[in-house]
């Protein structure tokens, strides 16, 4: 696990104690991958409340239960 990815998973846990460690590992995958693919230099959990508009893009062609966990993930962020 990167040193933004241990971020990522520190912030969930923080907001969600009791969520599950699968839900956590999948959470933390999504916002990672979503992070890589539209901003890679990025080491900032922060970074995701600037960024609606261009996570929201990113997620048009994903299919409808995709977009729901990732949303999911992304509020729980």
């Amino acid at each position: 696990m990167s040193n933004f990815q241990a971020k990522i998973s520190s912030k969930i846990q923080t907001n969600r104690p009791k969520l599950s460690v699968s839900s956590l590992k999948t959470y933390v995958s999504i916002l990672f991958n979503i992070s890589k693919k539209i901003n890679p230099e990025n080491d900032s959990v922060d970074w995701f409340s600037d960024r609606w508009e261009l996570i929201m893009d990113s997620l048009e062609v994903k299919t409808i239960q995709t977009r729901k966990t990732s949303l999911s993930a992304l509020y729980v962020l």
